[in-house]
């Protein structure tokens, strides 16, 4: 037979994995290990939503509410000092400059007397760029007020059945003081004989 005329030898067929029991466990651990992978990340997916949903709802209330999701306490709010008042708000005579303020005891008048007192008192306290305070025991502030004056009450001694165990000279003197020290009183000028009692200069005990 010519040698042009010989068919080639055939190549050897590839061996089928069905037929390989090393092939085929191995095929079957590599799709074990994609279908854990696929695990993986489905749940690394859910895990991504709920940090995203946490975050919203953190970043929706705020610093506290993005406190508690990285596990800390928010911090106690710091407490807010109430606004200082103006000056002159509480103690008028403060906005005038810090001007003196003169006491002006009024005990037991009434009437034309008490008014007669007052206008003068106004004047020399206006002449001397000072502001009186009005010690009174009327128990009708409206007018002074109204006026525009300061003043103090001091309940009259006539309602001392009120309180009969009360020492009413030392009650008077202790508010007095008091007095002096809550509008610094340069001085108190008395006007009427049931007023001289102010005169006193010793401190109460």
């Amino acid at each position: 037979m010519p040698r042009d005329s010989q068919k080639p030898d055939p190549e050897p067929a590839a061996p089928a994995l069905g037929g390989d029991p090393a092939s085929a466990e191995a095929v079957r651990r590599l799709e074990r290990r994609v279908q854990q992978l696929l695990g993986e990340r489905d749940e690394l997916r859910r895990r991504a939503a709920a940090i995203e949903g946490l975050l919203r709802q953190a970043l929706s209330g705020g610093r506290p509410g993005l406190l508690r999701l990285l596990g800390r306490k928010p911090a106690a709010p710091a407490r807010k000092e109430a606004p200082k008042p103006p000056d002159g708000a509480l103690v008028p005579h403060l906005g005038r400059g810090g001007a003196r303020v003169v006491g002006v005891a009024l005990f037991g008048l009434s009437g034309e007397a008490r008014d007669a007192a007052v206008a003068l008192a106004a004047a020399r306290c206006a002449a001397a760029d000072a502001v009186p305070l009005f010690l009174t025991d009327d128990p009708d502030l409206t007018r002074l007020r109204r006026a525009g004056h300061l003043a103090e009450y001091f309940p009259a001694q006539d309602r001392q059945a009120a309180a009969p165990d009360l020492d009413w000279p030392l009650y008077r003197r202790r508010r007095l003081e008091l007095l002096r020290r809550k509008w610094g009183l340069a001085t108190i000028i008395p006007f009427g004989p049931a007023s001289a009692w102010v005169c006193e200069t010793d401190p109460p005990p």
